[in-house]
């Protein structure tokens, strides 16, 4: 997993709307190695989106409960994982992830990919979903 990436929020509109993102940028580092953190919450100084990911001298039960909700991911159970934890966008990094599971996560009802189609680190929002009609009858 490569930590450095161009930082897709170069435009204003699309830091202006990553400023109210939650971000994850799967896949998430290992207890063992949560020091590759540090260089994606240092990207994410550039919009100061919330990021999952995130690094200290401390490892809260969370980060461990996250990563083995998130260990599966893409699939079904692991985007309703992270709407669960309140993530609005992911970091994808392609190299972690086989092409099929890419191919799957474009073509995933209730993900859009943002940005550049192609590259080494791809942007997907999970787009809220709409609210259940109620039934006015009466």
């Amino acid at each position: 997993m490569s930590a450095r990436r161009p930082n897709p929020s170069r435009s204003a509109a699309r830091r202006q709307q990553l400023e109210q993102a939650v971000v994850a940028d799967l896949p998430l580092a290992p207890h063992s190695a949560i020091a590759k953190n540090a260089d994606l919450m240092l990207n994410s100084t550039v919009s100061f989106y919330r990021l999952l990911n995130g690094y200290s001298g401390f490892i809260p039960q969370s980060y461990l409960d996250h990563y083995d909700a998130l260990a599966d991911f893409p699939s079904p159970a692991t985007i309703a994982a992270l709407r669960a934890i309140g993530v609005t966008h992911v970091f994808v990094h392609v190299d972690a992830y086989p092409r099929a599971a890419i191919d799957w996560l474009r073509s995933s009802p209730g993900v859009r990919q943002m940005g550049t189609p192609d590259g080494p680190i791809l942007l997907f929002e999970l787009v809220p979903r709409s609210p259940a009609p109620t039934d006015r009858a009466g």
